[in-house]
């Protein structure tokens, strides 16, 4: 009896050796001397176009190339398959109906000159890799069309790819600059190092996609530039960092251009400052040069006209003096100047025997030179006709000014609570000067006054549209 246990161990290690190669996804062929088929699996034949093995079986395998592919096995492929017995690459396949694929293929020489091959389709594979070289090729060319520098930073390897820029903008060699970040951090100043650092750090430990920062980053030969950098960073599933790219741009010129701004408009400030200083002073001369005359006027009347006029003098020199003190020099708060400016008129005008009170009720209101001074010379002259005129024969009284603000509307009311308007005011309003300058100064501010009297007092009104006007008041269109 003849034992045939290792005939049947083989004959199923055979079998299971076929069925591996039959559900290999790659392609299984064996070709004899003559280069013909004689065994493939199904992928083989899938992979070429072929419904199945056997239209393959007794052919050729040279049909399934291109002539340049033939000439390239010639020259190439089967001299190193002869001296080494097997050849590993990637060609050109050409399938049933005429189409052409990329493959990997594995060549290995058998007993009795015959071949095993094995080949898998990677056009996928190959077609991913030309869009990658394509879209490197793009970012390459983007990157030499710019002045910045481009970076590209990949988290798994913690290193930094730095675009030519760097070179052409900052004087460094190639190998002077390093893929490690610490070589970045390096090349910040050092008073804005730790900035940096915090700020990097702190964007990367956040949510946020864009990052901005300007510092002072070195050159090559020492010397400083201000930059301005930005990045875009790319996050994983768990938001953790994977990539950043961004781009750095020297601002060295604009930075310095803001600086020679910022410098000229702070002397001008100086300037400007220095003049409402002088203006205030020389109109402080003139009030007390007027002071002084009213000291030696016996005539009362006349007397009264020149305080006038002081006051009216003293309600611009206030102006100037708020916008010397101002940070602005523009614009001024109406809300303290009409406080002050009452404040004077009442120490000015009030009579010893009489106990009158200045109100001032205001939301606060930020007027310009240019509307500040009429509107401020306007209520002014309400409230010194109202000390001259209003408490008659009365002990005590109130002058109440309310300024509020709607939108850009601006009123103003000043209402005393005296004996009222005479009944012959329409005719004396005509030769007042006051009420004829209260209409002067209503126009420059595009205004119209209203005047209400009666038992209980007198009320001026009057509103205006809130606008930065340039030029000088005193040459406003009327």
């Amino acid at each position: 009896m003849q034992d045939i246990t290792k005939r049947k161990k083989d004959e199923k290690k055979l079998l299971r050796q076929s069925k591996a190669i039959e559900a290999s996804m790659d392609g299984v062929a064996i070709l004899d001397a003559d280069g013909e088929y004689i065994f493939m699996n199904e992928a083989h034949a899938d992979i070429y176009g072929f419904d199945s093995p056997a239209e393959l079986m007794g052919e050729t395998w040279i049909q399934l190339y291109r002539e340049e592919e033939l000439e390239y096995f010639k020259k190439e492929v089967f001299p190193e398959l002869e001296r080494k017995g097997e050849w590993r690459g990637e060609t050109v396949g050409k399938r049933k109906d005429g189409s052409l694929f990329h493959q990997e293929i594995s060549l290995s020489n058998v007993e009795a000159d015959g071949l095993v091959c094995i080949c898998r389709d990677i056009t996928e594979r190959k077609n991913k890799e030309n869009a990658l070289k394509k879209e490197k090729l793009r970012f390459q060319l983007a990157t030499k069309s710019t002045s910045d520098v481009i970076w590209d930073w990949d988290f798994s390897e913690n290193k930094i790819w730095w675009s030519d820029g760097l070179r052409a903008v900052f004087g460094y060699k190639d190998y002077e600059v390093a893929s490690d970040p610490d070589w970045w951090e390096k090349q910040v100043h050092p008073e804005d190092r730790e900035r940096a650092e915090k700020s990097i750090i702190d964007f990367l430990a956040s949510d946020r996609t864009y990052w901005a920062l300007s510092y002072k980053f070195c050159h090559a030969d020492g010397s400083l530039s201000y930059v301005e950098e930005t990045g875009y960073v790319v996050r994983n599933e768990e938001g953790r960092p994977v990539r950043m790219i961004g781009a750095m741009s020297d601002i060295t010129d604009e930075k310095k251009s803001k600086i020679r701004i910022e410098e000229s408009l702070e002397e001008k400030k100086v300037l400007l400052a220095e003049v409402h200083h002088r203006v205030k002073n020389n109109l402080a001369i003139i009030s007390g040069l007027l002071k002084m005359q009213t000291m030696n006027e016996e005539d009362e009347h006349f007397s009264g006209l020149i305080q006038k006029s002081q006051l009216r003098i003293q309600s611009m020199a206030m102006v100037h003096e708020m916008l010397y003190q101002s940070t602005t020099f523009s614009t001024i708060g109406i809300k303290e100047y009409v406080q002050k400016l009452a404040d004077v008129i009442s120490k000015t005008l009030k009579p010893a025997d009489k106990e009158i009170k200045t109100v001032v009720e205001s939301e606060d209101v930020t007027l310009s030179i240019n509307q500040a001074i009429p509107c401020a010379m306007n209520i002014s002259e309400i409230i010194a006709n109202a000390y001259e005129h209003a408490f008659e024969g009365r002990q005590e009284g109130k002058i109440t000014i309310e300024i509020s603000q709607e939108g850009d509307t601006i009123g103003i009311t000043v209402t005393d609570n005296g004996i009222g308007l005479p009944d012959e005011f329409e005719e004396m309003r005509k030769d007042s000067l006051g009420i004829t300058l209260i209409k002067t100064l209503c126009k420059q501010l595009q205004s119209e006054i209203e005047i209400e009297s009666g038992d209980w007092g007198t009320r001026f009104s009057f509103a205006f549209q809130k606008r930065a006007v340039s030029g000088s008041s005193s040459l406003k269109k009327v």
